[in-house]
């Protein structure tokens, strides 16, 4: 989709995607997770908390397909591809309303992994870019594959590779 202005925060973006990962339900947004001291003792953690269920886990099943097709099919999204992950992503473009004769736009990319079974959220906004195309396929969503490939190891997170993938790295 194609929009005018970009409304909302990163927070309020990432926000809306979320539920579709946790099964439909919407969480209080935080930023900080935990803070220790220089010994590793934590000294705050905050606690998850369910504002309230958003839509039906059946709904948030169908939609996070989707979005997975999206990056691992021909899709829009398909540039925040990361090989041995089930990415699912949404991609962004509006155009501002100031925007003068050459156009100003945002363009973003907001992505949960892996998306059959999530772990993290993340989003890239870029605005005014000047290079490319810009659109937030070609724009943002790259970033978010970048990130997404040494993040989710670094997780933890075990890559889970299709017998396709298997074959290109050979």
């Amino acid at each position: 989709a194609f929009g005018q202005n970009f409304n909302v925060t990163p927070i309020q973006h990432i926000s809306a995607i979320s539920p579709v990962a946790n099964g439909g339900k919407l969480f209080e947004p935080y930023v900080v997770q935990r803070v220790t001291d220089n010994s590793g003792n934590v000294v705050y953690e905050h606690e998850t908390e369910v504002k309230r269920q958003v839509v039906s886990e059946e709904v948030c099943k169908t939609i996070a397909t989707m979005l997975e097709e999206g990056v691992s099919g021909d899709g829009g999204a398909k540039n925040a591809y990361v090989a041995g992950y089930r990415v699912a992503a949404k991609t962004g473009t509006s155009e501002k309303k100031t925007a003068g004769d050459e156009g100003e736009y945002i363009c973003s990319c907001a992505a949960f992994a892996p998306a059959d079974d999530p772990e993290i959220a993340i989003i890239i906004v870029v605005d005014e870019p000047r290079k490319g195309n810009l659109y937030g396929s070609t724009v943002a969503a790259p970033y978010v594959g970048d990130a997404l490939e040494n993040i989710l190891p670094y997780m933890g997170v075990q890559a889970k590779y299709t017998q396709e993938e298997l074959d290109h790295m050979a």
